[in-house]
């Protein structure tokens, strides 16, 4: 679930506006948070930002080919896009036993998305 979208001219330095690069899409990451510009007034001098989540690579690469939850509900109870199959939220590390999962659910899966073992007929 995305977080709404705060005014923080306050916060900007006027110099900020004749930047081509402040826009939206800017992330602005300090020790504590981390804020995307939504919308930028370049003639009023205003901006506003929402709280955002980034990952390591590592850590987002580690969970490559598993089940990741991004619904709304995992917004809200996990705080962010959740694996299911190593059971944390995607800014942790994939787990050995989450991996193996995806492996086997990757070994019982045919190039045409057939499953093996699968019972519906």
């Amino acid at each position: 679930m995305k977080s709404a979208s705060e005014e923080i001219t306050d916060m900007v330095i006027h110099a900020a506006y004749d930047d081509p690069d402040w826009k939206k899409g800017f992330l602005l990451k300090f020790e504590k948070a981390t804020l995307v510009i939504t919308k930028v007034d370049r003639k009023n001098k205003r901006t506003w930002a929402r709280h955002t989540q980034t990952f390591s690579e590592t850590h987002a690469a580690s969970h490559y080919n598993h089940n990741v939850d991004i619904t709304e509900e995992a917004y809200q109870d996990y705080g962010g896009p959740y694996c299911t199959d190593c059971e944390v939220v995607i800014g942790d590390e994939a787990t050995l036993a989450g991996k193996k999962k995806a492996q086997r659910r990757e070994d019982m899966t045919l190039p045409d998305g057939t499953v093996i073992g699968d019972e519906k007929e």
